[in-house]
């Protein structure tokens, strides 16, 4: 199963040569009536914009205890996972009793469970404090390279759950709910005109 993934990643990349791999800016508008945007943020909901490859994954940007990396968007993921490194990468700690597992991207894998002060997808905190942190060379490789970046990592289900995360696939939005907050109606005058949110590639310096 990995080698038919990493071969079409890898025909996906070489079909598309040169070419921008990645999808249009999203294109946010939470003042215009009628919309998705509108009704989300009415409710609350912040939006974090995706970068869509051309295999179909999204990309994030965040920051892990203040460090920019970038992250795959993975529905499947039971569990939020970071590339093998992340501990001094990031500075996350180790638990040295606790042995983490999830599934998603590439099928099951084992992993240490490691701590984290702070992560934040975009500009929103999120409330994860544990992560697992496991080789994933054979997707960060591939994907990487269709990217044009390094990728860090994935995003999975326990974040997802706990930001109360709405996905528009199509528009490439990545609504979620701040750390401590549930969805409920907030003043509209919020959700007057905004810039549009900007995916542009985190500062690694």
């Amino acid at each position: 199963m990995h080698n038919r993934l990493i071969a079409l990643f890898l025909l996906l990349a070489s079909l598309g040569g040169c070419k921008d791999v990645l999808s249009p800016e999203a294109r946010y508008q939470p003042e215009k009536a009628g919309t998705v945007d509108r009704a989300l943020c009415l409710l609350g909901f912040a939006a974090v914009p995706m970068r869509s490859l051309m295999t179909g994954h999204q990309l994030v940007d965040a920051r892990i205890n203040g460090m920019p990396a970038t992250l795959v968007v993975d529905t499947g993921a039971n569990v939020t996972v970071l590339h093998a490194g992340a501990e001094s990468r990031f500075r996350a700690t180790r638990d040295p009793l606790a042995i983490g597992s999830t599934s998603g991207l590439g099928g099951p894998m084992q992993g240490r469970v490691m701590r984290i002060d702070t992560l934040a997808l975009g500009g929103v905190e999120t409330r994860q404090r544990r992560v697992i942190e496991s080789d994933l060379s054979a997707l960060t490789a591939v994907l990487g390279r269709v990217a044009g970046r390094d990728i860090d990592g994935i995003v999975g289900q326990d974040v997802l759950q706990k930001q109360s995360a709405v996905i528009d696939v199509a528009g490439g939005i990545l609504y979620l709910m701040a750390a401590g907050t549930d969805p409920a109606p907030i003043d509209p005058a919020r959700c007057a005109a905004k810039p549009r949110p900007d995916p542009a590639k985190p500062d690694r310096n």
